[in-house]
């Protein structure tokens, strides 16, 4: 299988956090503006580049990866240009970019809120010294420098972007990484064997016993196009020094292969570049001394001559600029990449899933925009693929397997193949993901991967067991044929494996071993064998839909070894919920998985359960039924169980919990969706207030003399602590699907105080 790796191009939550190391806290908000228009042009170039009317017989729409946008909604994507700044400028056909916004605007918003008021007012902040000291320093001058050069280059604006040929170049370089990195795994798994660690020696061993496969492999590798640009007028005057310095190093403190360069974009705009010619590199430390280096390491004198002739042709290309307020950065292998839309119509952000969320979201000021195309996911998308690697595996067995036999299992690896080609074959759609700031972050992201595995045709059943005190709430739904055919698959594989022992493989056995396998495989096939039919069972059983709870409303149970006062306190509780569908299934998988443990347990020493296994007991509440072991002692509403009701199969820590489970109706309204997790930092903030109150009342029995005196001196600060705690109320995660592509949608809850 080939091994690679998507570029990330979107990180929408942690953007604000990222704020806080470059921007300053005493500036008041700047006012996005739009970029500067460019100067008038004469009416035959306006003419020349005014869209042209439609044609007649339009020819039939493109696939919405990379369709136009109409000419009709072109208007809308010109009256929001000014929101998403350079996007706009962008060429339509670059393959992906990142853009942030106003970073700084939501570092002072932050930084003057009552929440950082509260926090650099307390008593302990204010009193030490390491503290007080770090805040003297990121207010010192020097800092400031620096903060006002950061908050220029990120702190208005920022893009990555992947131009057009993106994908070509950077595919070789993620194959080779690749193959560096599986040489590593395996050498560091071995070394570990022996009790050693990777340290330079055997990194350097490593290196050496794999060149002959990765210096041909990295040999192929280009610069890949990239460009980064910022809005960063405010401190021109410090990047254009910076890049005087760089440029005078060339001649004098850079060998000769570097060369300094221009060129114009649009007949304006001036780039300076920094090239290196690897043909010159190459020459400077000797060309025969480094083929033969080369030699050594590959063995091969032929290709030793071909791999320098091939890095010898390599070219490498530092370019920058400006565009009116804004500083361009390009790297590749030259600067054909560096180009810009004439017309909002002709950018990147008329795209015609980009301008269809921008245009949606626009009034939110979105802190981030990030667009991925179609053919950049689908270019790294890892293809199944082992039928050819398994044939060279295979074809090592030869003359202790017969030539017939090996075909045949070649016949079955690639008919596996083509099953799990078909069945994980991926499917992907253009990406757009906006972020905002709204209550906190909310971050959606349109498209991407197509979702094979959730079903997000109608609302989650089970949305309505969510209480305040849910910490963690995941609730999905599976699609069933999916699901189904996964476990098909892997169901056809063993049997294929198991086939290959019974026709092969026992032939290979030693005689006086014959009798004793035979033994092994008359006890385990039949367990593993049940084991597998009963959770298939289980499988037919159980619903699509299922959650995954964890409470912190539970009762501490009343034990001898427990003070009765810690009665008033809560403790966790868990419980797995599933849709039940099919009662006799249920029956017959219990019944598997009950004659197995039995089976299982004859094995066990009779000095490890005297009592010999212990029977499950079955107890009725209400319209539930409970399956446990009963414990050695009773644990009051602490009981590990199953819990079967009319349409729940539950399996919780409580018994209380299972009947507050399994009597609340499904929900029927909503969105339709295929995964909702929640993770609710409320409830441990209630959780928290709980024992607080539980401590207030026991202080003494608790925590002793010392500890409650200390305990009651800083019980205000504590307080205020777990005020500013609650301003993180939570985090909520959901899966759908719009317009038939894929969406998920995260919200990263928090508030101000009050």
């Amino acid at each position: 299988m080939k091994r690679r790796s998507l570029h990330s191009l979107f990180a929408p939550v942690t953007a604000l956090f990222v704020a806080a190391a470059f921007t300053s806290c005493e500036k008041a908000p700047e006012k996005t503006t739009a970029p500067q228009p460019e100067p008038a042009k004469p009416a035959a170039e306006k003419a020349a580049e005014a869209p042209k009317p439609a044609p007649a017989n339009p020819a039939p729409a493109q696939p919405a990866a990379d369709a136009a946008k109409p000419a009709a909604q072109v208007a809308d994507v010109a009256k929001v240009a000014a929101t998403y700044g350079f996007a706009s400028r962008l060429p339509k056909d670059v393959e992906g970019f990142s853009a942030i916004y106003h970073l700084h605007d939501i570092w002072v918003s932050f930084s003057n809120s009552k929440w950082a008021t509260t926090l650099l007012d307390l008593e302990p902040v204010k009193k030490d010294p390491q503290i007080q000291n770090s805040i003297k320093q990121w207010n010192s001058p020097e800092a400031q420098k620096v903060k006002d050069l950061l908050e220029a280059i990120v702190g208005n604006e920022f893009l990555v972007v992947e131009p057009a040929g993106y994908a070509s170049k950077i595919e070789p370089l993620m194959e080779a990484y690749g193959k560096f990195l599986e040489s590593y795994l395996q050498q560091a798994f071995l070394a570990g064997l022996s009790g050693k660690q990777m340290g330079p020696k055997e990194i350097q061993t490593l290196m050496q016993n794999a060149a002959p496969e990765l210096v041909p492999a990295f040999a192929k590798c280009d610069v890949p196009p990239m460009l980064l640009i910022s809005k960063a007028g405010k401190a021109k005057a410090d990047i254009d020094g910076a890049f005087k310095q760089l440029t005078g190093m060339v001649g004098t403190k850079l060998p000769p292969a570097f060369e300094l360069g221009s060129f114009k974009v649009a007949d304006k705009y001036e780039f300076q570049t920094l090239s290196v010619v690897a043909k010159k590199l190459v020459a400077q430390f000797q060309e025969v001394q480094f083929e033969l280096q080369l030699k050594e390491l590959i063995g091969d004198e032929a290709k030793a001559k071909e791999l320098v002739a091939q890095i010898s042709a390599k070219h490498a290309e530092l370019a920058w600029g400006w565009v009116d307020d804004y500083f361009v950065v390009s790297l590749g292998v030259d600067h054909s990449h560096v180009k810009f839309a004439a017309t909002e119509a002709d950018s990147a952000l008329a795209i015609a899933d980009v301008a269809k969320r921008a245009v949606q979201f626009a009034d939110k000021k979105p802190m981030g925009l990030a667009y991925v195309s179609k053919a950049l996911f689908e270019k790294f998308s890892p293809r199944m693929e082992f039928a050819t690697k398994f044939n060279g595996i295979s074809n090592e067995l030869r003359g202790i397997l017969k030539p017939e036999h090996i075909t045949a299992m070649q016949a079955d690896v690639k008919k596996l193949e083509g099953k799990a080609q078909s069945l994980f074959t991926r499917q992907f759609d253009p990406m757009v993901a906006v972020s905002y700031v709204e209550s906190g972050i909310h971050a959606d992201a349109f498209g991407g991967l197509r979702n094979s595995s959730y079903d997000s045709s109608k609302p989650l059943g089970f949305a309505s067991l969510a209480t305040p005190a849910s910490f963690l709430f995941f609730d999905s739904r599976a699609n069933g044929p999916h699901s189904k055919a996964i476990v098909d698959f892997v169901e056809e594989g063993a049997i294929t494996l198991w086939g290959w022992y019974e026709k092969y493989g026992r032939t290979m056995i030693p005689e006086e071993e014959r009798k004793s396998a035979a033994m092994a495989e008359g006890m385990v096939k039949p367990m593993v064998e049940q084991l597998w039919k009963s959770g298939r069972l289980l499988g037919k059983a159980l619903g699509d839909e299922s959650a995954f709870i964890l409470d912190l409303n539970g009762n501490v149970p009343k034990l001898p070894e427990i003070p009765p006062f810690l009665a008033d306190g809560k403790i966790p509780r868990i419980a797995y919920v599933a849709e039940l569908k099919d009662r006799a299934a249920l029956s017959e998988s219990w019944k598997g998985f009950s004659g197995l443990i039995k089976q299982i347990g004859a094995f066990v020493p009779p000095t490890a359960l005297p009592q010999g296994v212990p029977e499950a007991v079955m107890k009725k509440d209400g319209d539930v039924e409970l399956h446990f072991i009963p414990l050695p002692v009773p644990t009051d509403d602490v009981l590990p169980h199953i819990a079967i009701s009319k349409d729940r199969w539950i399996i919780s820590t409580s018994p209380s919990f299972s009947k507050e489970l399994a009597s609340k109706a499904v929900a029927t309204t909503g969105p339709a969706l295929g995964s909702n997790d929640q993770v609710n930092f409320s409830a441990v903030w209630d959780l928290a207030e709980v024992w607080l109150g539980v401590l207030d009342k026991n202080t003494e029995q608790m925590l002793g003399p010392g500890e409650a005196k200390e305990f009651k001196e800083n019980r205000s600060l504590i307080s205020t602590a777990l005020k500013l705690a609650r301003c993180l109320k939570g985090m909520e995660s959901q899966i759908s699907e719009e317009s038939g592509q894929a969406r998920m949608s995260v919200h990263l809850k928090v508030e101000d105080l009050k």
